[in-house]
């Protein structure tokens, strides 16, 4: 069920979204999480953001409230707040209310005033910036009142910008309960990685060669990750980004000095090659993750993710 509220303010909504709960037959006690989607510009397409916390609510039912400005020159309207709910089949597990802004309401300053009216009582709240967030997202509006804090740098604005510059962004402003889905992203490789070091030779790694795309935010949080988590040099190799997944990466070689060179390689969008000294070559499952299988996985981290931190600063 879909309704569409023009010029109208948190109160009617918040009465209406009541009354279809009713009509329909929905309640809203198995609720787990708020989830605040903030949506800017011409590029976000929010139908896509719905339709993925929509499948993720199947894990994690929530209340989803998109918040954004309506049109790129919805500053320059009248002021005035559109709203759209979408509950029972047309809302998955969740119940969704769309909040369009014009005029003043477009400033995000204003934002946390407007989905305060609409966050569930005694659930935690995930905040979650799919294209562009402010570089402090945790000093934010909508950020001060989440416990969890998901960007994406890699279809932010930021994506022009020098891959340092962007990790430094990151960096500088973390605080506990902020994460990025360039590290969402990493999840396969690192599960791979680290199972192969439960794996023969047993010889400690020496040096680390990581080779991706020089321009991907994921590929060198990949480099971080393995300089913190092995205590060795880890070499970036540069390739070619169209020979790169979605995380950034092609490949990765753990060396041992007495034990020879271990290899991970992706050889499509599901599968990889591992090499081990000693060993026949086999392939190994390393699916892509999809935006939504991503984005329930972080739903399901309530709690900060601190080893995340760790990588940033490391």
């Amino acid at each position: 069920m879909i309704v569409d509220l023009h010029d109208t303010g948190t109160a009617e909504i918040a009465e209406e979204l009541v009354r279809l709960r009713d009509v329909g037959g929905v309640v809203a006690l198995g609720r787990v999480l708020t989830l605040i989607v903030t949506v800017e510009g011409p590029r976000a397409d929010a139908e896509q953001v719905i339709a993925q916390a929509n499948a993720a609510s199947s894990d994690n039912p929530c209340r989803v409230i998109v918040i954004g400005s309506a049109g790129p020159d919805a500053h320059e309207r009248p002021t005035r707040l559109d709203a759209q709910l979408r509950v029972g089949g047309d809302a998955g597990a969740s119940e969704v209310i769309i909040l369009s802004c014009h005029g003043e309401l477009t400033s995000s300053h204003l934002h946390d005033g407007l989905v305060a009216a609409f966050l569930l009582p005694d659930a935690p709240v995930v905040a979650w910036w799919p294209f562009d967030a402010p570089a402090d997202v945790a000093s934010s509006p909508v950020g001060r009142i989440a416990q969890r804090r998901i960007t994406d740098i890699q279809h932010s604005g930021r994506t022009g910008t020098r891959v340092a510059e962007q990790i430094q962004v990151l960096e500088d402003f973390y605080q506990p309960g902020d994460t990025d889905m360039s590290w969402a992203r990493l999840t396969n490789w690192r599960q791979q990685l680290a199972a192969t070091l439960d794996l023969p030779p047993y010889a400690p790694v020496t040096a680390a060669t990581v080779h991706g795309d020089p321009s991907s935010v994921g590929a060198r949080l990949m480099q971080r990750w393995l300089r913190l988590c092995l205590g060795c040099s880890v070499r970036f190799e540069r390739i070619d980004p169209a020979k790169a997944d979605d995380c950034g990466l092609l490949r990765v070689e753990l060396h041992r000095e007495a034990a020879g060179t271990t290899t991970l390689e992706r050889v499509s969008d599901s599968l990889a090659v591992l090499r081990q000294p000693g060993l026949r070559e086999r392939q190994v499952s390393l699916p892509t993750p999809s935006g939504t299988e991503r984005l329930t996985a972080e739903l399901r981290l309530i709690d900060s993710d601190d080893f995340y931190g760790r990588v940033l600063k490391g």
